[in-house]
């Protein structure tokens, strides 16, 4: 039988080595160090010259991590069932409100401002609501809630908060590259990274460039 030449194994000579395919590489690229600034719609692809750091906090307040009531932590019993009257409501969106009185609990959705002075947000799978005394009726809440459960406090960062990375650059950690490994876009990114600068695309030089280097891995 004929042997067809573009049979990959037909090739008889010694192997290259991955020392020798990276020398190779090396000898015929040349490390592009131009920096430019573009858009986040053109930096697909593209790697980070400089962090990218948040102008704002992400989340910008204390929020609920669940559907429940927010309440004061001081204002339950720690031997059995505490009744509060609900005196607000909250969703996500919504602002904080001024600071509502002791011995209440506010209605409060998952990722909704925690409002000033509470500290606690128990799920309203825990919970029993009840008529009265107010327009928004009260809840019943049972013992055993922890300090603190369910919010998310803005000060661990969760995900950004003012002034820290949102994307690093290669001198900062191993690089950010839309697109790649790296994310950018995440959370506090989008609108920290309208125009930022990304170094140069990548280009081959020399006779031959990187494809007649590659040729010989």
């Amino acid at each position: 039988m004929a042997q067809l030449s573009d049979d990959c194994f037909a090739f008889g000579g010694p192997l290259m080595t991955l020392d020798a395919a990276r020398g190779l590489l090396t000898e015929r690229l040349v490390a592009v160090t131009g920096v430019e600034r573009v858009s986040l719609g053109e930096a697909l692809g593209r790697v980070l010259a400089e962090d990218v750091v948040s102008p704002i906090s992400v989340p910008p307040h204390d929020n609920s991590a669940v559907d429940g009531y927010a309440v004061r932590f001081d204002d339950l019993s720690a031997d059995g069932d505490s009744v509060l009257p609900i005196v607000a409501r909250i969703a996500a969106g919504d602002g904080p409100g001024t600071a509502d009185p002791k011995g209440a609990a506010v209605r409060i959705f998952t990722g909704a401002p925690i409002p000033a002075g509470f500290d606690t947000v128990m799920m309203q799978e825990d919970c029993l609501e009840q008529a009265g005394p107010g327009a928004l009726g009260s809840v019943v809440i049972p013992p055993g809630i922890k300090r603190g459960a369910n919010l998310r406090k803005r000060r661990r960062g969760y995900p950004r908060r003012y002034g820290h990375p949102v994307g690093r650059s290669p001198a900062a950690s191993s690089g950010c590259r839309l697109g790649g490994g790296g994310r950018i876009d995440q959370c506090g990114g989008a609108h920290a990274v309208a125009r930022c600068r990304y170094f140069n695309r990548q280009r081959a030089g020399g006779a031959g460039g990187a494809a007649a280097a590659c040729r010989h891995l």
